[in-house]
């Protein structure tokens, strides 16, 4: 917490670098909250006692839905950080 507390401090002349480090903070908190949703869901937060059974297999559609979403946000901050906009 305190890296991200220095950083923001570092940046508090340039409003534009400020927004972008907002927006990844807040990207990246999204994307945990969702693992930690899909962890909930699958059952992955608990200790399996077999890890071959396929009860603790997430499916398969929102693993790719997931994923999809993933590489959105990912793609969104390659061009806020190349300062193309997003697509």
């Amino acid at each position: 917490m305190d890296e991200v507390e220095n950083r923001l401090a570092a940046l508090r002349d340039d409003p534009q670098a400020m927004e972008r480090e907002a927006k990844t903070l807040a990207i990246i908190a999204r994307t945990v909250r969702d693992l930690v949703a899909i962890d909930d869901e699958t059952g992955a937060g608990r200790v399996a006692e077999n890890r071959n059974d396929s009860d603790n297999a997430p499916p398969a559609r929102a693993l790719a839905e997931f994923r999809r979403e993933l590489a959105e946000r990912l793609e969104q901050l390659r061009h806020e950080r190349t300062g193309s906009g997003a697509p």
